[in-house]
This record gives C-alpha cells, structure tokens and sequence, in this order.
C-alpha cells in the first residue's frame, strides 16, 4: 500500500511515539522511512527525537538519497534505500534501539545470526502460516561505513527462511514490511500478558510470549490464539472482513455455537471515544462469553479470577475469548484506533453488568502514546 507524503509523515509521528513510549528510542536513536505514492522515500530528519516528531521531522529523498525537499536525513538512510532497492514490495522501515534487541545481538557475539523454530510468535512474519517453522535472524557487526553494513549483511537478508528483519550488533534492529503496521510488527510484536496480585503491586508475571500468554490463560477458561493476517484495505467494509477470515469465523461458530458475528471499527475521531473508554474501564461480566478477533490496532482486556489480574494486551492477529461471568474491564486506550471480529450467542450482542467495584482504577491502563 502507498501512502502520500502527508499521510506517510503523519504515520512516522504516530510510530515514533509508540515506540518511544515503550523506550525503543532514546534521545535522538532510531530511523524510519515508507515508500510513497511516486516512488520516492520519506525518512526522518536527522537529530529529532522520535517520541517529539512532527510532520517537520520527516522529508523526501530519492532511491539514490538525493533530498527533495529542505533537511537533513538520517545518517542510517542509505540501509533503509538498500532494502527498498532489495525488496520492491517493502513499503516501510523501521530502526529502532531496545534494550532486547541490542541485548540479542550482543549475546551472540560469535555468531551471524539467531535461529527461531516453534515459537507461536513465528506467524507474525508474513506468509507464514506456523509455529512449525524455521526463522532466521541475521546478526551483522556495526560499522560507520553504510556501505560495508549493506554488503555484509545482502547474502543473509536473501538466503532462504531470512526474517524481513536483522540486527546490528551492539546497535539495534532493522525490519520492514508491505507498510508501517507490518513493519511495526516485525519491530515488536506487542501482545503482553501481565499477572498480578489482586492486592496490587508488581506483575508476578510478565511475558510476550503467545504460547505462555495461552498457556497462562487456559486455566482460568480464556481462549487465546492468533491468525495469520490477511490483506485487506484500510477502508474494508464488513462483509469484506468477514469473508477475509471466514474459515476461522466458521471454526469458532462450529465448535462452540455462535449465532450471530458482526465487525467494530473504533477511530481516534470517534465522538464518543471517551465516554465508552470510561464505560468499558469500570469492572463488568457478561451473560455469555466475549469474542474478540483484532483485525487492526490493539486493546488491553483486563481478567479478575480468584486473587489474580490478568492484563493482555492484544493486537492485529489475536484472538481472546473471555468466559460468561469472568469479571473484566476493557481500554481501548485515549486514541482508539481498532477493528475487530465479535462473536455471540445472543443475537443482540453482549450486556454488560457492571459489578460497581473500582478495581480497574488500580491497575495500569492502555496509555500506549506518550507527547
């Protein structure tokens, strides 16, 4: 998908606060760049911390790095030109600097890369299908030298089972995708489970794995899986998405006697974003079970059972099932932005009963963008 450039720089912003609110881009470290509509490249300005840009921060070069307009690009813009110039089909890259990437290349001092196999996590990567699959990262050493990074690393971004992602040692994190969302996802995949103690305090537990988030999830009754992702237009209608994960939809329908499906879009426009922010956050149950397929964007559903809080965040490709009667509250976050698949056995949907317990005001909420 191609963006213009106003769409691209506003894109760049939003990305650069997620990932700075998550510390993946300090002072003034990270890159980021999308294809645009003519073929040119939009990148961030060299020297702008990426959790403050502004449409400013962002300017157009050419595949060759020509600029096209007033600034200065990142001095990392030749490896974002290289892997456009690899990869016709990338629309967006993305170079950030957490803690674990750095910490994953250091790790392998002696080695040229890391070997994923049965992760959950593997379906992240587009065209895959399976945790029952080969991943490779490749690991390359830092340079000044933009040039000699590029062709170090071109065999191993081209040899069979490579990532659409690779670490420079001791520096970060490269990785794109089709667009800003698939390139964000190879960056970090955001789902996150996190248990407390109901009396509060620090999580006990703490893991973006899926399989540990499902294995986590199980005895309290929660269904947790993911999908892999579809193509689909940023404006598809109800029917379109449907018919995009029918085979899934059908599946739970089967298994467990669904009646009735419907899509919900919510935007960051949306006018009464906040007043159903404050609804869902307040503790409820419902008469039959919640189903909720992430299509797009992210949502933190928040579990009571026993003595225990259990926080998932999900996101594109997730799939929870919350169990009639679990007490539970909802953030959608102050700039919702999500599509969603529900399921349900009633065919007017779910009521919420809310429980009058304030709970939900002690533990953290969906703040996933900072200023």
């Amino acid at each position: 998908m191609t963006m213009s450039f106003e769409e691209a720089a506003q894109g760049l912003v939003e990305v650069g606060r997620r990932l700075d609110a998550r510390g993946w881009a300090p002072a003034t470290a990270g890159n980021y760049s999308v294809r645009l509509d003519d073929g040119s490249i939009a990148v961030t300005v060299s020297g702008w911390h990426k959790g403050r840009l502004t449409p400013a921060g962002v300017m157009r070069v050419d595949l060759d790095g020509n600029p096209l307009t007033p600034g200065k690009p990142s001095a990392e813009t030749d490896l974002h030109l290289s892997l456009y110039r690899l990869f016709p089909d990338a629309g967006a890259v993305l170079h950030g600097h957490s803690p674990e990437a750095v910490g994953m290349s250091r790790a392998a001092a002696d080695a040229s890369e890391w070997v994923f196999a049965g992760h959950e996590m593997l379906k992240v990567f587009p065209g895959n299908t399976t945790h029952e699959a080969e991943i490779r990262l490749p690991i390359v050493d830092n340079s000044q030298d933009m040039a000699v990074i590029e062709e170090a690393i071109r065999p191993a971004l081209l040899a069979p089972n490579a990532a659409p992602a690779y670490l420079i040692r001791s520096h970060g994190l490269y990785a794109w995708g089709k667009d800003l969302a698939e390139a964000e996802r190879g960056v970090e995949t955001m789902t996150h489970l996190r248990i407390f103690e109901e009396s509060g305090g620090a999580p006990v537990t703490d893991t973006r794995d899926a399989a540990e988030i499902a294995a986590a999830l199980s005895p309290i009754g929660v269904r947790f899986e993911q999908w892999a992702s579809r193509p689909l237009a940023a404006d598809a209608g109800q029917d379109e998405v449907l018919e995009a994960f029918a085979p899934e939809v059908e599946r739970l329908k089967a298994e467990n006697g669904y009646q009735s499906v419907d899509v919900i879009r919510m935007v960051p426009d949306h006018p009464e974003k906040a007043n159903l922010r404050t609804k869902f956050l307040s503790e409820h149950r419902h008469s039959e079970d919640e189903v909720r397929f992430f299509v797009e964007g992210e949502g933190l559903f928040t579990l009571r059972e026993g003595e225990k809080i259990y926080a998932v965040l999900c996101e594109e490709g997730d799939l929870i099932s919350v169990p009639a009667g679990t007490r539970h509250w909802f953030d959608m976050g102050p700039s919702p932005r999500f599509t969603a698949i529900r399921l349900f056995t009633n065919a007017d949907g779910w009521i919420a009963n809310f429980t009058g317990d304030p709970i939900a005001e002690r533990f953290p909420r969906h703040e996933p963008v900072t200023a």
